[in-house]
């Protein structure tokens, strides 16, 4: 994460199989990382299948949303800020 910096303490959700994270943005960059189980996060044309372990950036302004794929899934956000 060159030239970004964590900006709060990252939120931790839990959210069960089938669990839907509606398409919208933000007005900061985001960092996603899963903790536990396995989801699918759409953030483009084609939906990214993140498993426990996996980060991604999501860009500011960027529309995206995720759905819970197998079993219960834990993931953090946090906002990340310009240096």
């Amino acid at each position: 994460m060159r030239g970004r910096r964590p900006a709060d303490e990252p939120l931790t959700f839990e959210e069960p199989e089938g669990e839907l994270s509606y398409s919208h943005v933000h007005d900061a960059d985001e960092l996603f990382t899963v903790e536990r189980g396995r989801l699918e996060m759409y953030a483009g044309l084609e939906p990214v299948v993140l498993e426990a372990g996996a980060s991604i950036v999501i860009p500011a302004g960027r529309l995206h949303g995720t759905r819970v794929v197998d079993g219960a899934c834990t993931y953090r956000v946090q906002e990340l800020a310009s240096p």
